[in-house]
């Protein structure tokens, strides 16, 4: 009799341990996000795809992972599979070359990265909201780097700090301060030194943010703060309203660079000289509408003509590139559905802190890539995991 008790016990303990040590390893794998780019140690693997390794390792330990892990697939994951497939394997390219090369396997390690996060969130509901804490922990020590001198900045005055370009550091920030204003609408009683804390946090957020000199990274700060201020309550609009006059009196000198590129685009219509990729794209769209033309035949042509293989710097536009009107249309249909969630979970809980969550992403697929992203693929996690939130509450 004693035996078996001490044996139940001993399995209970050790399930207790492989649960808590999976939440841990979640954590660090939030907080080393903001420095994957900043500090590349390994040179073939990122140190926080190494976490998330072994917190894919541990998590598989748990008590019917493997039953959560394939049972009602998210159908984002599905599209995000087949919109993986479209854009590598079955498109234009494959037509031309008859062979498949250089697939993107950081895109398909985001969606599994996905994946785990939503089946973590079936066995550990809300684990996801509360991990979001460690990634801004995370951006404030890179703040405080900022302001002790550990930065370079670029010709034209744009900071960036070790390999975090300008757009990438400021939108990891605007992801930050949307995780800040999450928590903050999450917390019932709000004492005036957690305000004061929140607040003091946003401000430091947005001055690194303007010194990034980020066009898309500052319009979609003002779009997470005009959300706040429509939904926010009466006496919290106000706060906002004083906290923003005194960054604009106080810190005006980091607005310079932005200032200047917005008056540049204003003016010349400069876009970060993008524009002779996005007229190159777009011909090549119009020419191979169907099936697009692959990323191995874009990389040949883009190569005769501008002598490397560019960017497209917008997500509609490489996936149609890649993929033509089908993958385009499966992208559209998870912008949809990401969209559709934000808002019933707002309905369900009269709750805006997952519609602030759609800007910057939005900004993100229209500036740059974020296929290679794992920052995105958590915030599709958190938006997606919002609507079984708020039905279990």
């Amino acid at each position: 009799m004693l035996n078996s008790v001490y044996k139940l016990w001993k399995t209970k303990l050790s399930i207790m341990l492989i649960f808590n040590l999976t939440r841990i390893i979640l954590f660090i794998v939030l907080f080393s996000f903001i420095f994957e780019r900043v500090f590349p140690f390994l040179d073939n693997m990122s140190y926080s795809k190494l976490v998330i390794l072994v917190y894919l390792a541990m998590l598989s330990l748990q008590q019917n992972f493997y039953i959560a892990f394939f049972s009602r697939v998210n159908k984002i994951v599905v599209l995000l599979l087949i919109l993986f497939l479209l854009t590598n394997i079955f498109n234009g390219g494959l037509l031309i070359s008859q062979d498949i090369k250089s697939l993107d396997f950081s895109f398909l390690f985001n969606i599994l990265f996905l994946w785990v996060l939503l089946t973590h969130e079936k066995l550990d509901p809300g684990i996801l909201n509360s991990s979001l804490f460690f990634y801004v922990i995370g951006y404030l020590i890179l703040v405080l780097f900022y302001f002790f001198g550990y930065y370079d900045i670029l010709s034209n005055g744009r900071v960036y700090i070790g390999g975090s370009l300008p757009n990438n550091l400021a939108l990891n920030g605007v992801y930050a301060v949307s995780f800040l204003l999450l928590f903050l609408e999450r917390v019932k009683k709000k004492s005036f030194l957690l305000m004061l804390s929140i607040f003091f946090a946003v401000i430091l957020f947005t001055m690194l943010i303007a010194s990034t000199g980020s066009r898309s990274g500052f319009l979609s700060l003002l779009m997470v703060f005009l959300i706040y201020l429509i939904f926010a309550r009466r006496n919290m609009k106000l706060i906002m309203l004083s906290i923003s006059i005194i960054i604009i009196l106080v810190f005006y000198e980091n607005f310079s660079v932005i200032v200047e590129r917005f008056s540049s685009f204003l003016s010349s219509g400069e876009i970060g000289g993008r524009r002779h990729i996005i007229d190159f794209s777009l011909n090549l769209i119009s020419s191979n509408f169907i099936f697009g033309v692959g990323r191995e035949q874009f990389d040949l042509l883009s190569n005769s003509v501008f002598g490397y293989s560019p960017s497209p710097h917008n997500v509609l536009l490489e996936v149609f590139l890649y993929g033509g009107v089908f993958a385009f249309l499966c992208l559209v249909s998870i912008i949809f559905k990401l969209i559709q969630i934000s808002y019933k979970s707002y309905k369900l809980s009269n709750s805006y802190s997952y519609v602030i969550l759609i800007p910057p992403l939005m900004f993100q697929a229209l500036s740059g890539q974020i296929f290679n992203s794992k920052v995105v693929f958590l915030v599709l996690a958190v938006i997606i995991s919002s609507k079984m939130v708020n039905l279990k509450k």
